[in-house]
């Protein structure tokens, strides 16, 4: 997919839309089997560790409640944060959120979180590891997010860097 910046503003997305449907595809089970992750479900101890290692930092700023990972993957993360929170999970893959669920027993969502599955619920902690740059709508997830948040929640986000190594090898277009 191309990625492009736009020349006003600076601003790097993916250069075309994608539909949810789309995007279900692409995360299937070969996504966490390929050039992208060599073995993803092998490297559970380090992403676990690496987990833990976010969870000494969150702990600081909320001690305990509900924890909701966006785009959770095989629940890593959650893992990690399990003895800390009450967690749950929401991850577009059927592969890695069925593997969440039956491997580690995780109250993970398959979706999307405008989906609604998580209506009526509320969250004192809300991440979102490395997942806003594969949103369809980023707009639309962050008003659901909005919803399932209590007042005065905690949302902490990542994203890669466009500037980093890795990226700087993909070809970039102005926009």
């Amino acid at each position: 997919y191309p990625i492009c910046r736009c020349s006003s503003c600076g601003l790097v997305q993916v250069g075309s839309s994608l539909s949810h449907a789309e995007l279900e595809q692409i995360y299937d089970e070969a996504y966490f089997s390929s050039e992208v992750f060599h073995d993803y479900i092998a490297e559970r101890q380090v992403r676990v560790e690496a987990g833990r290692a976010a969870v000494r930092t969150l702990v600081r700023l909320v001690p305990s409640g509900r924890l909701l990972d966006v785009g959770c993957a095989a629940g890593f993360f959650l893992e990690a944060a399990s003895p800390h929170y009450e967690v749950t999970g929401v991850e577009l893959s059927p592969y890695a959120s069925a593997y969440a669920r039956e491997e580690l027993g995780l109250r993970v969502y398959t979706g999307d979180i405008t989906a609604g599955s998580l209506e009526g619920e509320q969250f004192d902690v809300v991440t979102v590891w490395n997942t806003v740059e594969h949103m369809a709508n980023p707009l639309e997830a962050f008003e659901a997010i909005a919803k399932v948040s209590r007042p005065g929640a905690l949302l902490v986000l990542s994203t890669g860097d466009a500037s980093g190594l890795f990226a700087l090898e993909m070809p970039l277009s102005n926009v």
